[in-house]
């Protein structure tokens, strides 16, 4: 048989593969600002982090991302996968990555590298790459009626430190899923990330998107 007219194009994209069962993970974002900047936990204490609720339920394993720019830590986060797990460099940012599929088992500490002391809202020209930009950076999980959702409808009103230094190799994102059983929004980020996967998917008990943009502070907006 004779197949003709038929194009196959390859698109390398990063889809996580989904858990037979939910589990909970601990959710939390950190850009140090000093040593004891708001948030702080993140980085090595995420059962004490204190801006907003620190477990989320995951349908993927849950994840530990820490980046580094010259040996000092500029950004932590914690939640449901959202990259290979692994260990990489790029434009003088290094990153880590390592995932996990049982409860609350991303607790992994960062560790004691030396933090970023500038503070948010302050350029820096000596440790950065040119080009870096700023995006808001949070986390949300829905935890019952009147959970505080400031980071799904205006991130300028969630507690400092809300914003991050994003490298040219990446861009300001955003993630949402959408508990479609329940009707509300289950869990949100705003961060910056690497361009995997953008848009949108769609099963019987989640509709989740992912969007990226390039620019100061591009990624907000009321998402809810």
């Amino acid at each position: 048989m004779k197949v003709t007219g038929i194009s196959i194009t390859c698109v390398s994209l990063f889809i996580g593969v989904a858990l037979s069962a939910d589990i909970r993970c601990y959710t939390c974002s950190h850009a140090p600002a000093g040593a004891n900047s708001p948030g702080f936990e993140c980085i090595n204490n995420p059962e004490k982090y204190t801006l907003g609720p620190n477990t989320g339920i995951c349908n993927l394993p849950c994840s530990v991302t820490n980046q580094s720019i010259n040996g000092q830590l500029w950004y932590v986060t914690r939640g449901c996968q959202m990259e290979p797990p692994g260990d990489s460099t790029t434009n003088g940012v290094d990153k880590t990555v390592t995932i996990c599929n049982k409860e609350l088992c991303n607790d992994r500490p960062v560790g004691n590298k030396p933090i970023n002391t500038t503070p948010a809202g302050t350029t820096t020209t000596t440790t950065e790459p040119p080009g870096t930009i700023w995006c808001y950076s949070c986390v949300y999980s829905y935890n019952g009626p009147g959970s505080d959702d400031r980071c799904v409808r205006a991130p300028n009103q969630v507690p400092s430190p809300n914003l991050v230094r994003c490298p040219p190799s990446r861009k300001c994102s955003t993630y949402r899923q959408y508990d479609k059983g329940e009707k509300v929004v289950r869990s949100f980020r705003r961060g910056c990330d690497p361009v995997t996967w953008q848009g949108c998917t769609d099963d019987i008990y989640f509709k989740t998107c992912q969007q990226f943009c390039q620019g100061d502070y591009c990624n907000n907006g009321d998402l809810s």
